[in-house]
């Protein structure tokens, strides 16, 4: 809910998104950095953290770039079902291929449920040709998901998840710079002036809703967590549906009712 509510203010304002996103991290990693200090056990910290504070930054830097320009030319009912759709397959697939982890035949029964469920969700016809731009800007945010994701996995089993949060906040925020500064100029003095308590209640939601995800990714398959944590899809068709006045129709709910199900069937997997 939380995520699905973060991505919904972001898309609802009218400043550009990837300025938002941007600013609304940028103060998210300051204002909880005092926290992740405090919080956290440097004693077996060594510089091999570094690499993956360095990783995991560029991937979501990518990631906050791609939905941000996603959600300045597109409706969010079709954005965040096949960006968070795709990233399940892809998280899947790569850690299969890499044997990193393995899946009971009931778990994959559930993944598939929940995929057929967002293809519902986020596909109105085959001739969506229109749409096309959009849906590739998502299909690439949904790859830059399943790459984070994956860091994120390995990572934890190393670093004390909330200064690695924090660390991957303000790496990100440091790689945007330039674009946000040079390219973006305009826009993000304009979102300083105008929507820094809005930004920064965006990235403190995101910072948040980030840190459950990881606790939970430290005690079960990263294909779990990321197939369930798609439930936000619900609540984010839902949202732009009948909030952003998107379209309605039967296929979507059927969409959802799919991916719902696909859920049980992984939790009780």
């Amino acid at each position: 809910m939380l995520h699905a509510g973060w991505n919904f203010y972001t898309k609802k304002t009218e400043a550009n998104k990837i300025s938002i996103l941007w600013l609304g991290w940028c103060i998210a990693g300051i204002l909880t950095f005092p926290l992740a200090v405090i919080f956290t056990d440097f004693s077996n910290f060594n510089a091999n953290w570094i690499p993956f504070f360095i990783l995991t930054g560029v991937a979501h830097a990518l990631y906050l770039y791609t939905l941000g320009m996603s959600y300045n030319i597109g409706e969010m009912s079709l954005i965040y079902p096949i960006s968070r759709g795709l990233a399940i397959f892809f998280t899947i697939s790569i850690m299969l291929i890499l044997k990193l982890e393995v899946i009971s035949a009931q778990g994959a029964l559930g993944v598939i449920f929940l995929i057929l469920g967002i293809i519902f969700v986020a596909i109105k016809r085959l001739g969506d040709l229109e749409k096309r731009e959009v849906m590739m800007l998502s299909a690439r945010t949904g790859m830059f998901i399943s790459t984070y994701s994956i860091i994120d996995k390995i990572s934890l089993n190393y670093i004390p998840p909330l200064f690695y949060i924090n660390m991957m906040f303000i790496i990100t925020s440091l790689i945007m710079c330039p674009i946000v500064m040079k390219r973006l100029n305009g826009h993000t003095w304009a979102v300083i002036k105008r929507y820094k308590f809005y930004s920064g209640a965006i990235g403190l939601v995101s910072f948040f809703t980030y840190y459950l995800v990881l606790l939970a990714m430290q005690s079960s398959p990263a294909s779990y967590v990321v197939a369930l944590r798609e439930l936000s899809i619900v609540f984010g068709s839902v949202l732009g549906m009948w909030l952003l006045k998107e379209e309605k129709s039967r296929r979507k709910i059927a969409g959802i009712c799919g991916i719902v199900f696909g859920a049980y069937i992984i939790k009780t997997s």
